[in-house]
């Protein structure tokens, strides 16, 4: 969704000797931000992290580990310094889970607008806003900036609040903030410890118990990394950005897992109206035993959507660039190994 001014960011600008501030730098995408930022020559990075965060590796960072959470704006406004020259948004949460629901939508939602008020208290010079491709929540067809974003309307709390998120930052650009909104679709790569590991565990192990029919998108999150760098250095005031990645169906993902872990998978997809059984009685159980469910209702419809994604506009107003897949599920496997995941 472009800002009607359709203003074209002042750039390209240097990392070098920038202040920079960025939520969610333990995390997936950020860590790999991080490493990004660094190897751009960035040395003037405050990271903000959550009091129970590991930030061991953050070391040489120390004097500019700010602890705290989204939910203190007062905090916020202090830790981003005065007319920082770029803040990152990263921090979300991405569960699945309806019981959490509240949750997210606080820390998505409500986390986004108290770090939109503080930049605009502080006097920030570009925030770039790391959403999802979730808050579109398509299901069908061909996905760009182009189409509706029905997170608006959606059931998924995840795709709702981050399209809410989104709101808060258009809210910010009416207020004057120079915000850009980018838009990864399926991550994957190095520093992942959340839902694909887990895959690449179970292929790895011979316990895939099956394979969702949809379709997904799937981003190395290097690439993506890089494509948020380009969203701050060139991309356009008020402009989705998706970054995508090579289309595939989960069936040839899982097979080209196998196939590079030596292993057996199914060959053909379970069917829709199983999967979704599946998920409604694991999250009934879940919502007694207090343990997440590793299948939910809202995971299944991620699981089963048929849509592809059209990252066009990306590739041309940012330069971003796409991994081919056999590369990034290889260079994930050899990092999982490395940190000794999966054998």
């Amino acid at each position: 969704m472009a800002n009607p001014a359709n203003t074209l960011y002042a750039g390209p600008i240097m990392i070098t000797g920038k202040t920079i501030f960025i939520t969610g730098a333990s995390g997936f995408v950020g860590r790999n931000l991080l490493e990004a930022l660094w190897q751009q020559g960035a040395n003037t990075i405050h990271i903000m992290a959550r009091p129970a965060s590991d930030v061991a590796y953050l070391q040489d960072q120390e004097g500019h580990i700010h602890r705290g959470t989204l939910h203190e704006p007062e905090f916020l406004k202090q830790s981003i310094p005065l007319n920082c020259d770029l803040v990152f948004h990263v921090a979300a949460n991405t569960s699945i889970w309806r019981k959490q629901a509240q949750e997210q939508i606080k820390d998505n939602w409500d986390g986004t607008k108290n770090i939109v008020e503080a930049c605009l208290s502080q006097g920030v010079k570009r925030l770039v806003h790391v959403s999802s491709i979730a808050a579109y929540d398509c299901s069908q067809g061909v996905l760009n900036e182009k189409s509706e974003q029905l997170g608006a309307v959606s059931a998924s709390s995840y795709a709702f609040s981050k399209y809410k998120a989104e709101e808060e930052v258009r809210a910010g650009i009416a207020k004057g903030l120079d915000a850009v909104i980018v838009n990864p679709a399926h991550v994957l790569g190095p520093y992942d410890r959340g839902n694909w590991v887990r895959m690449f565990k179970m292929v790895s192990e011979n316990k895939l118990p099956g394979i969702p029919s949809g379709k997904g998108s799937f981003a190395d999150a290097r690439q993506v990394a890089q494509g948020v760098l380009a969203a701050a250095q060139k991309g356009g005031v008020g402009e989705n950005y998706i970054l995508g990645g090579p289309n595939l169906t989960f069936l040839e993902l899982v097979t080209h897992m196998g196939r590079l872990l030596d292993q057996k998978v199914p060959t053909s997809t379970i069917p829709d109206w199983l999967m979704t059984v599946v998920g409604f009685g694991k999250e009934f159980v879940a919502n007694f035993t207090n343990k997440v469910p590793d299948i939910t209702p809202q995971g299944v419809k991620h699981a089963i959507s048929q849509a592809t994604i059209d990252d066009t506009k990306a590739q041309q107003e940012l330069g971003y660039t796409h991994t081919p897949i056999e590369t990034l599920l290889q260079d994930t496997i050899d990092w999982l190994r490395q940190t000794q995941q999966i054998k």
